[in-house]
């Protein structure tokens, strides 16, 4: 009997740790700090704003049209160097936030290659457990057949299928095993691409 190391394994085609969604987070959190950064750049560009109200004011429901219009103009000069705190402050969460994404990089790297060499470690442990089975059977069959023929004791065919027995289940859970370390990688990588 040939006993496959792992039938119906997904393929190891990996996409990256860029689309992982804690990465996503803090990229999103840095896009937001460059923004507040815009707009503390714009703290001393003037801001215009104009008004225009139209209506009616009579008794009797006559018609007395009216319009007013407003034109305001902002434009700071000094706040005691207020500005100049809050963009450094910004400037520093930002670059806080840069270094968070690294270290995360690093972390979500470090975690792939990791769940990446267990996965390949129990691949190897499952192909020395299919060379095992395959002597079980064939020590198996050997016992057997000198059982048959009255040369062999029942006690050595009982050992000997518990020996294949033991094998067997050794190759499954190995088998099994390296699913598990196979899913792991597949999170740790997030190559399995869901829909939302």
């Amino acid at each position: 009997m040939n006993w496959p190391p792992l039938p119906l394994l997904p393929s190891q085609t990996q996409t990256g740790v860029g689309t992982r969604e804690e990465l996503m987070q803090l990229a999103k959190g840095t896009e937001m700090t460059q923004l507040a950064i815009d707009k503390e750049n714009n703290y001393y560009v003037p801001k215009v704003g104009a008004q225009l109200s139209l209506g009616s004011q009579d008794f009797n429901f006559g018609w007395q049209p009216y319009a007013l219009f407003a034109l305001n103009v902002d434009i700071n000069l000094f706040d005691n160097k207020r500005h100049k705190y809050r963009t450094d402050a910004t400037k520093a969460k930002m670059q806080e936030q840069q270094l968070k994404y690294s270290h995360a990089q690093s972390l979500l790297d470090l975690e792939v290659m990791t769940s990446e060499n267990k996965y390949n470690a129990a691949l190897n442990q499952v192909n020395t457990y299919a060379p095992r089975v395959r002597f079980a059977e064939q020590f198996y069959k050997d016992v057997y057949t000198r059982y048959k023929e009255g040369v062999a004791g029942y006690l050595e065919l009982v050992d000997a299928q518990a020996q294949l027995t033991q094998s067997k289940l050794q190759f499954q859970l190995a088998k099994y095993n390296s699913w598990m370390q196979w899913s792991e990688w597949v999170y740790a990588s997030a190559m399995l691409n869901i829909p939302q």
